[in-house]
This record gives C-alpha cells, sequence and structure tokens, in this order.
C-alpha cells in the first residue's frame, strides 16, 4: 500500500458508496436491513485521489486536511442528532386543573387485531386506494393500498410487533390492517364522552413503554386491553369532554412545531463535504 494513502480518507470516499451498492431489504428511515455486500462487486471499483499539481503524486496533505475538517463536521453532526433525540422524546408537561379517572383501554374500546390475508401478493392483485397499516412507522404506518377496505371510523391504531410495537396513530377513515396492526375502536356509550384524539395524545408516548420484550417487541391485545389511561372530569364525576379537546389541541399544537424544528434539524444532517 502507497504511504501516501489515508485509510481514514479512503473510508469516508468508499462508505457511501458501499450503502449504495448494498444488496437487500432497507428497514425503518432508510437503514440497512439484512442487507450484503459482495466482494465481486467491488473488486474493480475505482476511486479519484487527490494529486498534486506539480508532480502528479498523490497528496497525503490534504487527504489530512480533509479528515481534520471532516472530524469537526462529524461533532457538529453528532450534537445535531443528540438536540433531535432530546427534541422528539420531550412531551408537553400540561396540569390538569381538574380531577382525573383512571379506566382501562378495554372499557372504551373494542380492540381488534388485522388480518392474515393481507400478504404482499394479495397487495399486487388487489391494488387500489385504501391504506393497509402494519407494524411499520414509516409513511404513516402505510405498507400497501388495496381496492377494499375493513374499516370506515374514527380510531386509533397501534402497531402489535417489532421495534417500534407499541406505536400508536390516529385514524378517521377507511382503511384495513395485517396481523401486525390493531385499532382501537371506541365503544358506543363512550362516542360522545371520550375525544379520541385526547386519547392518542394521552398514549403516543405511553403505550410503547408497555411493550414486552427487547429487539422483537409485542404488545398483544392481552397486554394493552390493562394499559390505563387518565380522564380528566368535571364536577359531577364525569368525563370532561371539554378538558380533553383542550388537551388534545395543545399537544397538537405542541407536536407540529416539534416536527417543524426536527425537520429543520435533519436538514442539517444532509449536509455533505467533499
Amino acid at each position: 500500500m502507497s504511504k501516501n494513502i489515508s485509510l481514514k480518507y479512503v473510508k469516508h470516499i468508499l462508505q457511501p458508496v458501499f450503502r449504495e451498492m448494498a444488496k437487500g431489504r432497507k428497514g425503518e428511515k432508510g437503514k440497512d436491513e439484512f442487507t450484503k455486500l459482495y466482494s465481486s462487486m467491488i473488486e474493480n471499483l475505482e476511486i479519484d485521489m487527490p494529486t498534486l499539481v506539480d508532480s502528479g503524486e498523490i497528496s497525503l496533505g490534504y487527504q489530512d486536511n480533509f479528515i481534520e475538517q471532516y472530524s469537526i463536521f462529524e461533532e457538529f453532526e453528532e450534537k445535531v442528532k443528540f438536540c433531535i433525540e432530546k427534541i422528539s422524546s420531550t412531551r408537553p408537561d400540561i396540569n390538569y386543573k381538574k380531577s382525573t379517572k383512571t379506566v382501562k383501554i378495554s372499557e372504551l374500546f373494542d380492540l381488534v387485531k388485522g388480518k392474515s390475508k393481507y400478504t404482499n401478493k394479495y397487495f399486487t392483485t388487489h391494488k387500489g386506494n385504501y391504506p393497509v397499516f402494519s407494524s411499520q412507522t414509516s409513511n404513516d404506518g402505510i405498507i400497501a393500498q388495496i381496492d377494499t377496505y375493513d374499516f370506515d371510523c374514527e380510531c386509533l391504531t397501534w402497531t402489535t410487533d417489532g421495534v417500534y410495537a407499541g406505536t400508536v396513530f390516529y385514524r378517521n377513515g377507511k382503511f384495513s390492517m395485517t396481523t401486525h396492526c390493531g385499532a382501537m375502536c371506541i365503544k358506543k356509550e363512550f362516542k360522545n364522552t371520550v375525544y379520541i384524539p385526547y386519547v392518542y395524545a394521552f398514549l403516543s408516548e405511553v403505550l410503547k413503554h408497555n411493550a414486552d420484550g427487547e429487539q422483537n417487541k409485542r404488545l398483544t391485545v392481552n397486554i394493552l386491553k390493562d394499559v390505563i389511561v387518565e380522564i380528566p372530569i368535571n364536577k359531577s364525576n364525569c368525563f370532561d369532554i371539554e378538558m380533553q379537546k383542550t388537551y388534545a389541541s395543545t399537544f397538537e399544537k405542541f407536536t407540529g412545531l416539534q416536527q417543524e424544528v426536527i425537520s429543520k434539524l435533519n436538514s442539517l444532517l444532509g449536509i455533505t463535504i467533499v
């Protein structure tokens, strides 16, 4: 190996190329998942190296200077990622002005699992405009769009297994689900007293901590049915719908601003130096 070649520099140049060449399945947020890069794919790969104008020799000084500058950039990225993580985990701390009542999820909602018939083969032969939700959290949980639907209502859905088990979504419309997803459908007697966006706000951070397991987590119906929700009550000891709406509105505004800030911070991570 030439003494004028910095392995750190070569690593920086090759890393994005290798990631682009890797074959296999991509996971959440573009992360590599079960990808492979064979030696036969890279053995004839050529890379450009910086050279000196006068002699044409490979410039080690340029490589070292580049790595020094890039280390500053990496430190900056780490700080940005730390900020994103802290902001993402922050939730509005709203003090209830009134008392609350603790209620089990199963008392308020009918819990329904998705259907096993929804497979890749089914998606190919039944393409349409209605979303199918699964355990993924990207793309609002949509794994496919088909020509029929099983639900047409306002409800909550949750991911039942995987790394993101316990992630909850607010839904209002026509959709279907795979077996890796479940729906919380409000019972008739609570339709006018329990505000679904409020329950979504309450569960958005709480529910994922109820998932069982480490890597391949699970949040089954049996686990979910006993999860507790705190709902504001009025002087008559009845659910306070207006208080629920106030909390849900505040949560929506907060998360909107939160996502706006995170989006801007993420744009900083897209900066590249060459």
